[in-house]
């Protein structure tokens, strides 16, 4: 029963961020990244409503949490009812056909795995969800939490599995690994309805298929890693990056809004969503500065607020400041055993098959024709990014290196494969298979 509740939730919250996006008349991509990016925003401020409610002085408990998500939810679809359009399903090719059922399989296999096993990931039980346990008990967020989990990670994907142990009335360390496994789903939507605007269905599909069937990513959607917050920063990267191919595009202020709503809540999920959405932010600014992008420098002066909120949070309370010094270790010779496992981790077929090697290629190639822009930069400075970071390391950075380098990659990777091969397309598009 409460795997078929926590279905629910998941479901509801999608409605809850799409009601959000048709309050706010944002109009951007297709009806399906509409609830992909609803999930998000619906996520968001499920995590800003824990945090008000805690922020007041009030316990958390299901019918305080519960009613305003289902109100504004059912407000958004009497609002939109008569608006809706119908949805026109094409006849899909023979190809295209064996592709959808084919990651419908996949999406089926990895729900099923989901459901049959517990919390098993070492980082998820010792931190994310004992974190949440621990919120949930106390009905509070406390900094002895803190000191004992010996964690500075920010408190988004904790709270948000405080809201639904809070809906069930217990925990439940196996029907909270649907919301990995939802993240896993919505990656997918994503990045299909995405690749569907900008390329051909069939390309769309195969694009799709590759992506949701790599084993680090069905590792982190449903099994043994599932429960860990990667697969949630995937997801946000992923929706940061189309975000800001769209906004590029629309130069609307709504777009850019919702851009940097989505960037400040990605510094929420691990620390190292603060880099990468600091990052985008300095490509925007050049794009605002160039006229490519809306300007609102009240919008852009929120988001550094928001992005500072949980550093100085941190001082202020004195909370565990991680694992990372304050100055490097400058040494070539670390450097170059970094690069050498981030470089065999590209290569690693068990977790990637071929995914890396096809975007290394391909964005070569861009570079190579002088396609190279803001997107591309991103990618390769996140991919910089998680070289550099292992020369901050407190603990030996080759072993760091080692442990987590599969799980830093898989937060790039979804947004890399769909952008690159959307600027890829226009060379292959005369291949017969992906028209």
């Amino acid at each position: 029963m409460n795997i078929v509740i926590v279905l629910f939730l998941l479901v509801l919250t999608v409605y809850f961020g799409y009601s959000i996006i048709k309050f706010m008349r944002l109009e951007v991509g297709s009806l399906f990244f509409k609830f992909a990016l609803g999930f998000g925003v619906g996520f968001g401020a499920i995590y800003l409503l824990m945090i008000i409610i805690y922020a007041i002085g009030l316990e958390w408990n299901a019918t305080l949490i519960f009613f305003p998500i289902f109100f504004i939810s059912a407000c958004g679809f009497i609002f939109s009812y008569k608006h809706h359009k119908r949805i026109n399903i094409a006849k899909l090719s023979g190809k295209s056909t064996f592709l959808f059922i084919t990651i419908i399989l996949l999406v089926g296999f990895v729900l099923f795995e989901s459901t049959i096993r517990p919390l098993s990931a070492w980082d998820g039980w010792s931190s994310w969800q004992m974190r949440a346990k621990a919120m949930y008990l106390d009905q509070k967020i406390t900094t002895g939490q803190f000191a004992y989990f010996e964690t500075e990670y920010p408190l988004a994907v904790p709270l948000y599995s405080v809201f639904v142990y809070e809906i069930l009335g217990e925990v439940d360390d196996t029907a909270i690994l649907l919301v990995s496994f939802f993240f896993y789903a919505m990656i997918g939507l994503a990045a299909f309805s995405f690749l569907r605007e900008k390329t051909s269905t069939n390309f769309a599909f195969l694009i799709t298929f590759l992506l949701l069937s790599t084993q680090n990513i069905i590792r982190h959607g449903g099994r043994y890693e599932s429960g860990m917050a990667d697969i949630v920063m995937s997801f946000f990267v992923l929706i940061t990056i189309i975000l800001l191919h769209l906004a590029l595009e629309k130069k609307s202020m709504m777009s850019l809004a919702f851009l940097l709503f989505v960037m400040a809540l990605t510094s929420q999920i691990k620390n190292e969503g603060i880099v990468f959405s600091s990052i985008v932010f300095v490509v925007i600014l050049y794009y605002a500065v160039i006229g490519r992008i809306a300007r609102n420098w009240l919008l852009y002066l929120l988001y550094i607020v928001s992005m500072l909120v949980w550093p100085l949070l941190k001082e202020i309370y004195g909370l565990p400041g991680g694992i990372l010094r304050s100055t490097p270790v400058l040494s070539v010779g670390i450097f170059v055993d970094v690069a050498k496992i981030q470089f065999l981790q590209y290569l690693n077929i068990q977790n990637w098959n071929l995914g890396w090697v096809y975007l290394i290629t391909s964005t070569a190639y861009l570079i190579a024709s002088k396609k190279i822009n803001g997107v591309i930069i991103i990618i390769l400075a996140q991919l910089v990014v998680y070289l550099i970071i292992f020369l901050f390391s407190s603990v030996d950075p080759v072993t760091h290196a080692e442990g987590i380098t599969d799980r830093l990659l898989i937060h790039i990777f979804p947004a890399a494969t769909v952008m690159i091969s959307v600027f890829l397309y226009p060379m292959i598009k005369r291949q017969r298979f992906l028209n």
